[in-house]
């Protein structure tokens, strides 16, 4: 991997030579795959999924120019999860990438709150999927159509094609952000 990523460096050398949309330095050399927000509580659910959106904005813009570097195509970015913690609620947003170099941000889900015993175990399964994911179906994709790479998925699905199901397939999708009660599947888009 670390000669893919000097490789991209050389490709684009006025460019961070960070795998990532950020220059944070501990995760230059490390995809990420999930973003996280954190509000207190009562603090605005739409602050919240700005900034989640800004960030995975320049994710998907940042993963779609390492794609096209290597010559595939950018339309096979997958939908990337997002976390939103608002005071002791989880919620899981996800952003996909959109027309004309829109992100698509698809909101809210709350899966768990810190306020219960079982709500800490749902919080914990969801992250641990979360990272099952990235493991098997992220770094699989991200190794091979970011940076040209054939790397083995660590355990399960060898598929590169498996993506993050959202949402039951039944659900229709409809614009806007939610019903506000926590249960919307909406879309907005930046």
């Amino acid at each position: 991997m670390l000669e893919a990523m000097r490789a991209m460096a050389a490709r684009r050398p006025y460019e961070t030579a960070s795998v990532n949309h950020t220059w944070h330095t501990p995760l230059i050399p490390r995809p990420a795959s999930v973003s996280l927000e954190t509000k207190r509580t009562g603090e605005g659910w739409d602050k919240a999924i700005m900034q989640s959106g800004i960030w995975a904005a320049a994710h998907i813009a940042k993963l779609g120019r390492l794609v096209a570097d290597v010559g595939g195509d950018p339309k096979t970015i997958p939908t990337l999860p997002l976390v939103v913690v608002q005071g002791h609620d989880w919620y899981f947003p996800a952003a996909s990438a959109g027309e004309h170099g829109r992100t698509n941000i698809w909101s809210k889900a709350r899966f768990g709150t810190t306020s219960a015993a079982l709500g800490v175990y749902q919080i914990v399964a969801t992250i641990q999927y979360l990272a099952h994911w990235t493991r098997t179906v992220y770094r699989p994709w991200f190794s091979k159509m970011a940076l040209g790479l054939e790397i083995p998925a660590a355990s399960g699905p060898s598929t590169n094609t498996q993506m993050l199901e959202l949402e039951p397939r039944s659900t229709v999708r409809a614009k806007g952000k939610g019903n506000g009660r926590g249960r919307g599947r909406g879309k907005s888009s930046f």
